[in-house]
């Protein structure tokens, strides 16, 4: 395994900007991926336009406690990648909504040699083929030259849709036991969980999101007037993924951890080293739990975690 030598920052007005490795960068692409140049480009430039950082190394290289970076495998199998025609098409639609400013009526104009990444296109031909099947599909005007056009209505519906399902959510939902046990006989056979170790579990949390583009959303520290069943309800729909801090055992966490999943979002799972052989029930032991042992540990692992299954 080499170690992380150069780090070398790359800007492409195709791909956008991203770090590579010197190592990456002086080996050809692998035949196995040259077939798929089209797509690390548009992940590449989807990321860049997030302002998401890149740290791109190849195989043989180790991660050296870097926490966004990733291999051209991490980045192809991390990534929905859009297949249909309909898919690209609505991609680039979100674009260019982002490209108006939210300014109704704004127009935009598009290079295909540069932009195509952004549609997950192929090449520049089904770059144009899918900016006409929006024309058709009555998302945006008539076409000018230059393919110079503007939103319909019918368009800023579809991205005021497509915005209700999350895609472009920067929260986070944090599911856990924010008041920790009160005496060593509710949970006799182990230490003591306090309101003052949980609050440092969430300092461990939040600051691991520090590192990521998101934000983390504790109910109980938000200002409402519901009840706070519908505000959890509201705060999930509105969040990208979840954060189930299964220690405890608390019922409340794997409601709102199920209720996630339910709508198809992603689920990071946590429990306390310690707690993990009662804590974590049957029914989701199976998945890839982050059992930590401090919370330096945790806001590391965490923070890695995220960045390589949400973003």
């Amino acid at each position: 395994m080499g170690a992380l030598n150069g780090r070398i920052k790359v800007e492409c007005p195709r791909c956008g900007k991203y770090d590579a490795s010197d190592m990456f960068l002086n080996f050809e692409l692998a035949a196995e991926y040259r077939s798929k140049r089209h797509i690390l480009s548009a992940i590449l430039r989807e990321r860049s336009e997030k302002g998401l950082d890149v740290f791109i190394v190849n195989r043989q290289q180790t991660a050296d406690a870097t926490p966004n970076f990733f291999t051209l495998e991490d980045l192809l199998s991390k990534t929905d990648i859009p297949v249909s025609p309909e898919e690209k098409a609505l991609k680039l639609l979100q674009h260019m909504r982002k490209a108006t400013g939210d300014e109704f009526g704004k127009r935009f104009s598009y290079n295909n040699a540069n932009h195509y990444p952004l549609a997950y296109a192929r090449s520049e031909k089904e770059f144009g083929r899918l900016i006409t099947l929006l024309a058709k599909l009555g998302y945006i005007e008539e076409l000018e030259a230059g393919w110079n056009s503007s939103l319909t209505v019918e368009g800023w519906k579809k991205t005021d849709e497509i915005k209700k399902q999350n895609p472009d959510s920067n929260q986070g939902f944090v599911a856990m036991w924010f008041s920790g046990y009160k005496t060593e006989v509710d949970h006799p056979k182990h230490e003591t969980i306090t309101k003052a170790d949980r609050d440092t579990c969430y300092q461990a949390i939040s600051s691991a999101f520090k590192e990521t583009p998101f934000k983390p959303l504790r109910i109980d520290n938000k200002e409402h007037n519901n009840k706070i069943c519908d505000e959890i309800i509201l705060g999930i729909n509105q969040s990208k993924f979840l954060i189930a801090d299964v220690t405890g055992n608390r019922g409340g966490v794997y409601f709102e951890a199920g209720f996630a999943k339910s709508l198809g979002m992603e689920v990071i799972w946590l429990c306390k080293k310690g707690f993990a052989k009662d804590d974590m029930h049957f029914d989701t032991n199976h998945y890839n739990h982050i059992v930590y042992d401090d919370y330096e540990e945790l806001t590391k692992r965490l923070s890695m975690r995220i960045l390589a299954t949400v973003t």
